[in-house]
């Protein structure tokens, strides 16, 4: 290549994986605890010597690390069968974080919870993990394999990532809400029937403390105008 001095080539290089070593550490710092520092420098030298990074944006990097994971079935062939859960995780903080800013509407800050419509934060991702790395010490995962479900939100004044445990049942109602733009009161009149649930009062009034949370959290932005 014009202009470079072959005799500093292994410079460049060494360079270019200190900053792809230093990327990827910032990125995953559990994951980086979890694999020690000798089985980390392994498996980061490996993926920079196997995968042809695809975008030019060096914060995309761990994206491609925990895709690169994946496809080579990193949690097998490590012997930590949460691994792809805890990347995921972990990358989920960075994804929230760093998207495209959207559209926040007008809403009005005063409403019920349960027959006006609901206004959510739009800056958020909901992702399903087989463990639960975002609750668990690390020790206690592989006993506690299951369904789990966390809410990731751009919180709009601070810009901090905020996260909240969510059961499939939430999930269910959230997705609803803004699909279809339905109020919590028929949402929950289907809910109740696809999971088969009694006690229908008693539900109601978790739900509406649960959806009380999430106003206080920054979550729920208030109702449509």
């Amino acid at each position: 290549m014009p202009g470079v001095a072959t005799d500093r080539v292994h410079h460049y290089r060494r360079l270019v994986f200190n900053v792809v070593k230093n990327t990827l550490e910032q990125a995953y710092p559990i994951t980086f605890d979890v694999l020690g520092k000798e089985l980390w420098e392994d498996t980061i030298k490996r993926f920079f010597t196997e995968h042809d990074p695809q975008s030019p944006q060096v914060w995309k990097l761990p994206l491609e690390f925990y895709e690169w994971a994946v496809e080579n079935d990193l949690s097998n062939y490590l012997s930590f069968t949460f691994l792809s859960d805890l990347m995921l995780f972990e990358w989920l903080e960075i994804e929230v974080y760093t998207m495209p800013d959207k559209d926040i509407p007008i809403v009005r800050t005063e409403g019920d919870l349960l027959t006006d419509l609901i206004v959510i934060n739009p800056e958020y991702s909901i992702i399903e993990l087989v463990y639960p790395v975002h609750k668990a010490a690390v020790k206690e995962l592989e006993k506690r394999k299951g369904q789990y479900f966390v809410l990731a939100f751009r919180e709009q004044e601070s810009k901090r990532v905020e996260f909240i445990d969510l059961s499939i049942f939430y999930v269910f109602i959230l997705e609803r809400i803004v699909n279809q733009e339905s109020t919590l009161a028929d949402v929950l009149v289907e809910a109740v029937t696809v999971f088969n649930l009694e006690a229908e009062k008693e539900i109601n009034n978790r739900v509406i403390t649960f959806f009380e949370q999430l106003h206080s959290q920054g979550f729920v932005l208030g109702f449509r105008k």
